[in-house]
């Protein structure tokens, strides 16, 4: 029988934060202290054995699957009422990774080049009967 990974594990066992830029390596740490002793807690305790029960905090981190689980699943079933009963395609656009340093450079310049292109090629494939 296999034993399901945690995040945390996983992280732990695969991250390498040098890797990293600082706003991905703060997500991993809120990730890897969520419902753990370094989010704090409380104890929770039986009034008839006295056993008692850590509960701790969550990260409340958007990224964290733990804290907005939940809420991910709500937001999906609330969509359901928005999809019209027509096909639909899932068409993705990318830039070669050569571009990223002009994009963050020029995003403005960029991304009106890219959607004009995108537009371009919706257009051109949607007269194509």
């Amino acid at each position: 029988m296999t034993e399901t990974a945690t995040l945390q594990q996983a992280l732990t066992r695969f991250l390498d934060p040098a890797g990293l830029d600082l706003q991905r390596q703060r997500v991993c740490h809120h990730l890897l202290a969520c419902r753990t002793e370094a989010m704090g807690g409380t104890v929770l305790q039986c009034t008839d054995c006295d056993h008692t029960q850590p509960h701790y905090f969550g990260c409340r981190d958007r990224h964290c699957p733990q804290c907005q689980g939940c809420a991910m699943y709500q937001w999906a079933e609330r969509q359901q009422a928005n999809i019209l009963s027509v096909r639909y395609y899932h068409v993705v656009f990318t830039l070669p990774h050569s571009f990223n340093g002009g994009v963050q450079l020029h995003p403005e310049v960029i991304y009106r080049l890219l959607f004009q292109s995108v537009w371009h090629t919706l257009r051109f494939f949607g007269r194509d009967p």
